[in-house]
Order: structure tokens, then sequence, then C-alpha cells
């Protein structure tokens, strides 16, 4: 794991960004007639989950980093009064 957790937060949203493309092709898949066969709507219905694993993988390990080192508590501490930004770095689960 990077001792800096920015390149872990750029493919955190590079991650989000992938999710958001699979369920719209999921969603366009489904809605099609023509969609050749099931096995494509099969795999973005399994791709989905591994996406959002993935994230949430990463998001603890940036957290455990985070947790871990005092310089970085500091850099963090301020933003996390935020409601919003706590809310965006503390999801509630779905």
């Amino acid at each position: 794991m990077p001792r800096h957790p920015g390149a872990c937060a750029c493919r955190i949203a590079a991650l989000n960004k992938l999710r958001t493309q699979t369920k719209n092709q999921l969603h366009a898949a489904e809605q099609t007639a023509t969609t050749p066969s099931t096995s494509l709507i099969v795999e973005l219905h399994h791709s989905t989950p591994n996406l959002e694993a993935n994230i949430e993988h990463l998001r603890q390990q940036v957290l455990a980093l985070i947790a871990s080192e005092e310089e970085l508590q500091q850099i963090f501490e301020l933003p996390s009064a935020s409601p919003a930004t706590a809310a965006a770095s503390h999801p509630a689960p779905r």
C-alpha cells in the first residue's frame, strides 16, 4: 500500500466510475430486446458486486493507513469534522 492514501483515492474514484458504467450497461442490456445472450447480463450482474468489494477493500486499507499514522490522522482530522465529508468517507451500509 502506498504511504500516501491519494493513490488509493484515485483508484477508488476510477472504480466508482467503472461501477456506474457497468450498472448503466446492465440496465441498457436488460431493456434491449436484441441483447444477443443472457451471458452479457449475467457477467454484468457479477461485475457490480466485485467492483463494490474492491472499492470497500481499498477504502478500508486507506482508513487503516490513516489510523496507523499520526501525521495522516492530523491531515485528515479537519475534513472529517464536516458532516458531508464524514458521510462520504463513512457511507451508511446498504
